[in-house]
């Protein structure tokens, strides 16, 4: 789990530092994101009894497959087989779609019962041998920059090597609430620091506030034309003047939440935690971008 969290932690600076090189190709994706996980999980990505890239098949070739040799004697545990399709950093919905459709053909041959999707950051598994109609969910999608790195962590065990080749027992209390998770902490009732300190300094705080918000929902995935149209019905019915008082942040916090609970499904998985954390963000950079203005107008 150590090293599983840490290999995480690694992929969320890599995204954040290589961000444009790795959303212009696939093979690096492949190569600075994909295989760090695989590795954390126990899949050693330079043998090729375990790990084979561009698996064979008489329809087209996944850009691996994850095989494994048991010591049992029963059919399952030997030779199983999960394929993996990667694409490069930002692939969107339609892509990961497109790439399920057609996982179907690929793997029925091969009675390959699982398939991984992943641009290095989002992870998303499937159970390929039901059709979508019977399955129109998959065991999990997490997203490594956004979600919790122990719950993202918790997810990914599904594909852990060691405990092969009972994926379809180990995925069950891992995306649902395993027994010991610790409960969800809710959000305090007040914004972060960092959120109520560039309200505080901002000349029109109701028009910071929708701007925090309009990117932040973007950041999560949210179309901009939609981000737009959900920031500025928050700026109209939002109330904040100067001088801020408690109250008023509260107000606001609650507010933003309110907005979180009502748009989560068009926000990639990202959770309550991850919406604040992009928040977070958000104001650091605008207070980073007042500050050079200031500076560019007092030189």
């Amino acid at each position: 789990m150590k090293e599983l969290l840490a290999a995480i932690e690694k992929v969320r600076k890599r995204i954040e530092h290589y961000r444009e090189d790795l959303q212009r190709s696939e093979m690096l994706t492949r190569y600075v994101l994909v295989d760090p996980i695989l590795r954390a999980l126990g899949w050693d990505t330079e043998d090729p009894k375990q790990v084979v890239p561009e698996y064979r098949t008489e329809v087209g070739r996944p850009d691996y497959v994850l095989k494994f040799e048991g010591d049992r004697t029963d059919a399952g545990a030997r030779g199983f087989l999960l394929g993996v399709e990667a694409k490069r950093l930002g692939a969107d919905d339609h892509t990961f779609e497109e790439a399920r459709r057609r996982a179907l053909p690929l793997f029925q041959e091969k009675n390959i019962r699982y398939y991984i999707i992943t641009d290095g950051d989002r992870w998303v598994l499937w159970d390929i041998s039901r059709p979508k109609e019977e399955s129109p969910h998959p065991i999990f999608d997490v997203r490594l920059s956004r979600d919790n790195p122990g719950v993202a962590a918790r997810k990914l065990l599904a594909l852990w090597r060691p405990a092969m080749p009972e994926v379809e027992e180990a995925v069950k209390p891992i995306a649902g609430e395993p027994i010991g998770t610790p409960p969800v902490t809710p959000l305090p009732d007040e914004p972060p620091e960092v959120v109520a300190q560039f309200l505080r300094n901002h000349t029109y705080p109701k028009w910071g506030a929708s701007r925090l918000l309009r990117e932040t929902l973007i950041k999560c995935g949210m179309h901009w034309k939609q981000a737009g149209k959900v920031a500025d019905k928050f700026r109209d019915q939002l109330e904040l003047r100067k001088p801020l008082t408690g109250d008023d942040l509260k107000r606001f916090w609650h507010a933003v939440k309110e907005v979180y609970e009502k748009h989560s499904q068009q926000l990639s998985g990202v959770n309550l935690e991850g919406f604040e954390r992009q928040m977070e963000e958000v104001a650091k950079e605008e207070h980073s971008r007042f500050k050079q203005r200031k500076e560019r107008q007092t030189s």
